[in-house]
């Protein structure tokens, strides 16, 4: 867990967040990922004193398993002391139909964005890792992005009047499962995910493995790519 914290502080400190005065809002679907996210903040936030709170979206596209994910998600904020919200994803059709991945993500935005607002939050934090980061650099490589798309997702991006805070980057989700299974804390498996029915999880169960094998730490050097992509751009755009 330490791993996760020393993520979580690196981020915060260099948004200026780490402080009492500061409030947060942190994703969490019930994943690896989130939960890992939530916890590192929760234990962070005895000795930085800022108020914190979560987000729980409910894109209903599993029936009674997402409601699961749900009292999972209430009981573990409970837990921990942290206020939470949740918010319904309308109209987004079944987990199978053709670009329901594209229209969930729409929807979790405006929510994301709705809510930090309405919180009055500084910064929302989510648990997006550097295997997340390497399917988001493959997706859009297939678009045929150029360097803006290709530097992938940023640690930090202005988002809804404040900023949006992905500290887990610079870790794998196998990283993320080692803390938490170390500690004895549970999560929640999105049983989707095992299945090849959007994108992305095409690319997660058969396309990054086999980079994986075919050239170990490949997604780790993805991520690098995408940072010196994203260095590039800055650099372009501060000379026009």
């Amino acid at each position: 867990m330490q791993r996760l914290r020393n993520a979580v502080r690196r981020a915060l400190e260099a948004q200026g967040l780490l402080k009492p005065e500061a409030k947060l809002l942190s994703a969490v679907s019930g994943g690896a990922d989130s939960v890992g996210l939530l916890w590192a903040l929760a234990s962070l936030r005895e000795t930085a004193g800022y108020r914190l709170a979560a987000l729980h979206v409910q894109h209903g596209l599993r029936g009674e398993r997402s409601r699961e994910d749900e009292r999972f998600v209430r009981e573990l904020c409970a837990a921990l002391g942290v206020p939470l919200w949740v918010e319904e994803a309308q109209g987004l059709g079944r987990m199978d139909d053709a670009g329901v991945e594209t229209r969930a993500r729409a929807q979790r935005l405006a929510l994301y964005e709705k809510t930090l607002r309405q919180a009055g939050a500084d910064a929302l934090l989510v648990g997006h890792h550097r295997d997340d980061q390497a399917e988001t650099l493959l997706l859009r490589l297939l678009r045929g992005a150029g360097g803006a798309g290709l530097s992938g997702m940023r640690p930090a991006a202005p988002f809804g009047g404040g900023v949006m805070l992905r500290p887990f980057l610079d870790l794998g989700h196998a990283d993320i499962v080692s803390a938490l299974s170390g500690m004895g804390i549970p999560w929640r498996e999105d049983e989707s995910n095992a299945r090849p029915c959007t994108p992305r999880n095409v690319l997660r169960l058969t396309v990054l493995p086999r980079l994986e094998a075919l050239s170990p730490g490949a997604a780790e050097r993805m991520g690098h790519t995408a940072e010196s992509l994203a260095a590039d751009e800055a650099y372009l755009s501060a000379r026009s």
